[in-house]
């Protein structure tokens, strides 16, 4: 469990570096993008952390039960409860587009120098690998695990 919450936690730094090919002036986003990194930190994991140990004990945070839905559930405020669980699957859909935009673009990348089959190196009329973005999403599928 530590490990995917280790990985989890960095995995974004990886489509820094990826998405570089496809900035217009990555000489100014990248650093810039890199650099934006820390703030985000500060203010979604240590800030949210602060917040949460300000309200609850951390003997009460288990790793079944979302610690700001049980805050909001003890307020007796369970429109927000429920809205916080909307957010979470919202977070977790952008973690999945994320995942495969980076997946796709790995492919991509691998079939242009010659490292992956011929068929990911194609794209649509708009520049989009529509071949890879299939194969992660097959992988994906067949991963599954529940």
């Amino acid at each position: 469990m530590m490990m995917a919450i280790i990985m989890f936690s960095f995995g974004g730094l990886e489509l820094v570096g990826i998405t570089a090919a496809e900035a217009d002036n990555p000489e100014q986003s990248i650093p810039k993008a890199t650099n934006q990194v820390i703030y985000r930190i500060l203010i979604f994991y240590i800030g949210s952390l602060a917040v949460l140990l300000s309200l609850m004990p951390w003997t009460r945070v288990t790793a079944d039960t979302s610690p700001f839905v049980l805050i909001f559930h003890e307020l007796g405020d369970t429109f927000v409860a429920n809205a916080l669980n909307i957010v979470v699957l919202t977070a977790a859909l952008s973690v999945y587009n994320s995942c495969v935009y980076c997946n796709s673009r790995m492919l991509f990348g691998l079939a242009q120098q010659g490292n992956a089959p011929k068929m990911l190196a194609s794209v649509d009329k708009r520049g989009v690998p529509v071949n890879t973005i299939l194969v992660s999403a097959l992988v994906t599928a067949l991963w599954r695990t529940d």
